[in-house]
């Protein structure tokens, strides 16, 4: 999906932390994957579950 290589349900749980108001660093760590991958994540899936990915600005 959408051209991911880390496991879709890995990155949905982090979307889903994120949406929850956790910070990415935390969330990164939680999930323990780096935190520049979440960021790129909210932004390639927003089309996906605008209302599940916080608001990204550039």
């Amino acid at each position: 999906m959408a051209g991911l290589r880390t496991p879709i349900e890995r990155v949905e749980h982090s979307l889903e932390m994120r949406a929850e108001g956790l910070g990415v660093r935390v969330t990164a760590s939680v999930k323990s994957v780096s935190p520049t991958s979440i960021i790129p994540w909210e932004k390639q899936l927003a089309g996906y579950c605008s209302a599940c990915v916080p608001a990204v600005t550039d």
